[in-house]
C-alpha cells in the first residue's frame, strides 16, 4: 500500500511537470520591456571647435523588444532602445592669451531599431539566448547654446548587434530577463567601402526587465 502510494504521487509529480513544460513550450511570443544603459563614443563635433571631452559617457534609457517564435528553439525579435543622458564639455582658447575656458552641457540621445533571428532553449526555470540583430542607429547631440553651433551634431547609420542574456521564470508567463549586447554603428562615416569598414563604433548595451510571454 505504501508502495501505491509513493507511485502516484511520483506518476503526478512527473504529469504536473510534463503539463507545465509543454504549456511553457507552447508560448510563440514573447515581450520584453525594461531599463538599459549604453556606453556612448560617438561624439564628433566640428573640428574648429578646441574641445574636451570626458574620459567615457554612459546613457540611461530602456529597451524593448518583441519575438515570434517559428520553432521552439527559433525565433525572430524586433528589438528597440533608446538612451540619453547629459555631459558637460569644456570649449578652451587658441591664440588668446588671457582667457578662461567654457563648460557646456550637451544633451545626448541614441536611438536604436534591430531585428534578427534568436536562439533559445528552456532549462526548468532558466531560458538562455542569443541573437545577430541588423538595422538602424540614430544619434543627436545638442546644446543650447546656439553660437556654438559646432557642438551640435546627429547622424543615423547602419548598426549591428551580438548578444545574448538570461531569462528567469518567475510565474508561468513572467519572467525577468538580463541581456547583454554589443553594439556596432558607423557614425559620421564617409559614403565609400573603405570608410564604411573602418569607421566603427562598439558599444556594450546591458538592460533588464519584464518578459511577458504568450
Amino acid at each position: 500500500m505504501q508502495l501505491s502510494r509513493i507511485a502516484i504521487c511520483v506518476c503526478a509529480v512527473s504529469l504536473f511537470f510534463s503539463a507545465s513544460g509543454r504549456a511553457q513550450g507552447h508560448k510563440r511570443f514573447a515581450v520584453f520591456g525594461g531599463y538599459s544603459s549604453e556606453a556612448d563614443i560617438t561624439f564628433a563635433p566640428l573640428s574648429f571647435l578646441p574641445i574636451s571631452l570626458p574620459s567615457s559617457i554612459s546613457l540611461n534609457g530602456w529597451n524593448a523588444s518583441f519575438e515570434a517564435k517559428f520553432l521552439p528553439f527559433l525565433g525572430v525579435v524586433l528589438d528597440a532602445s533608446g538612451h540619453y543622458g547629459t555631459y558637460g564639455v569644456t570649449v578652451g582658447c587658441e591664440a588668446i592669451i588671457v582667457c578662461l575656458p567654457l563648460g557646456v552641457d550637451v544633451n545626448s540621445s541614441l536611438h536604436t531599431l534591430l531585428v534578427g533571428p534568436q536562439v533559445s532553449v528552456s532549462l526548468w526555470r532558466f531560458t538562455p539566448f542569443a541573437h545577430v540583430l541588423l538595422g538602424v542607429a540614430h544619434i543627436d547631440h545638442t546644446t543650447a547654446i546656439t553660437a556654438l553651433g559646432g557642438l551640435t551634431n546627429r547622424d543615423t547609420s547602419f548598426a549591428d548587434a551580438i548578444g545574448g542574456g538570461l531569462d528567469f521564470r518567475i510565474v508561468s508567463v513572467v519572467s525577468w530577463r538580463f541581456q547583454g549586447d554589443l553594439i556596432q554603428t558607423r557614425f559620421f562615416a564617409a559614403s565609400n567601402p573603405i570608410s564604411f569598414l573602418t569607421s566603427t563604433q562598439s558599444n556594450f548595451r546591458g538592460s533588464t526587465g519584464v518578459v511577458v510571454r504568450f
